[in-house]
């Protein structure tokens, strides 16, 4: 009856009660995972029985609500799962050659079950990052891999290039990123747009839906743009479009080599340490976070300086995300120092 979270990083699963008390699961020990960092934990799910539900290079696992023992859930030849998304039917997760939906047979056994067979495929080298999925508000899953973007196991978007970025804005369209060929909208089930801007419009970052359209940072522009309706209506230049953020106050953030706070003119410049963001975050006490490649900070609702956090022994802790307990405690995950 107690609430939890539950973290993974490499090769380890684990779970943070509501006092703060850490069980950790090393799956070395529990499915035989490799100990020389690649074979991670990639993605986390409940399902409707209280299970959790892990996506690794190892298969899809599966963690007992009763006994808290993994099982292996075995892909059926396809080893690796990167990411698991939940819709209002099932669970699904991507694996290397596609989606694959976890259901129940007759025996209440559970069976991974291909979504579609992948026709234009690549190999997902370990690091590579494959594009995850998103639920629009029909609470339909858009599936992409990294070359094709299915609704529930219909393919409505293939692309010869590498898709790095899928989105969901608040008319329901479907935004897709790819590396050279740009960047694509789909609306009821058909490509609405691509290329979006005359002048460029590849590699999308920071992609964020809001009350006044959806944000997109473009990197070869270098700009981030504000769609509204699926048109460009608002540009803002910056060197690196990296990060999206919202406040309790719901002001748009933008960051990258700096930060700037949306308003109804333009971006209003903020005085920051880094030149390297990717994590804008507020917590419940109203306390304003930044994070990048060059560390972590803190600005006090009362006291308008910031403050360095010190965040792991690397000279470059790259902060990545931020997750807020309902104690208070804040975890902060990390490319190098965990969590």
């Amino acid at each position: 009856g107690v609430s939890a979270h539950w973290l993974a990083w490499r090769h380890y699963i684990a779970r943070v009660d509501s006092f703060g008390v850490l069980t950790r699961f090393d799956l070395r020990e529990i499915v035989g995972m490799n100990p020389d960092g690649r074979d991670e934990v990639m993605g986390l799910a409940r399902d409707d029985a209280g299970r959790l539900l892990a996506s690794t290079r190892k298969g899809v696992l599966v963690l007992d609500k009763g006994d808290h023992r993994f099982v292996r859930e075995g892909l059926r030849g396809t080893p690796t799962a990167y990411h698991v998304v939940r819709d209002a039917e099932a669970h699904y997760f991507a694996a290397g050659d596609g989606w694959y939906r976890l259901t129940r047979d007759s025996t209440r056994a559970d069976v991974l079950e291909r979504v579609q067979v992948e026709t234009n495929q690549i190999e997902i080298s370990p690091g590579m990052v494959m594009p995850t999925g998103a639920v629009d508000s029909f609470g339909a899953a858009w599936l992409p891999t990294a070359k094709v973007v299915q609704r529930r196991g219909v393919r409505i978007f293939e692309t010869d290039d590498v898709i790095t970025r899928l989105a969901v804005d608040q008319d329901n369209g479907i935004w897709v990123s790819t590396q050279q060929e740009g960047v694509f909208r789909i609306v009821r089930n058909r490509v609405d747009m691509e290329g979006i801007l005359p002048g460029g419009g590849q590699n999308a970052y920071g992609i964020l839906g809001t009350p006044d359209g959806i944000w997109v940072g473009l990197l070869d522009v270098p700009a981030f743009v504000l769609f509204r309706g699926g048109l460009p209506v608002r540009t803002v230049p910056q060197p690196i479009p990296w990060v999206v953020g919202r406040d309790g106050a719901g002001e748009t953030w933008l960051g990258g080599e700096g930060l700037c706070r949306v308003t109804g003119e333009g971006c209003e410049q903020v005085d920051v340490p880094s030149r390297s963001i990717r994590l804008i975050y507020e917590d419940r006490d109203g306390r304003f976070w930044i994070g990048g490649n060059e560390g972590l900070w803190v600005r006090e609702p009362e006291n308008r300086a910031w403050r360095e956090l010190q965040t792991g022994q690397t000279k470059t802790p790259w902060v990545r995300g931020a997750l807020e307990l309902e104690d208070g405690t804040l975890l902060f995950a990390t490319a190098g120092d965990g969590v």
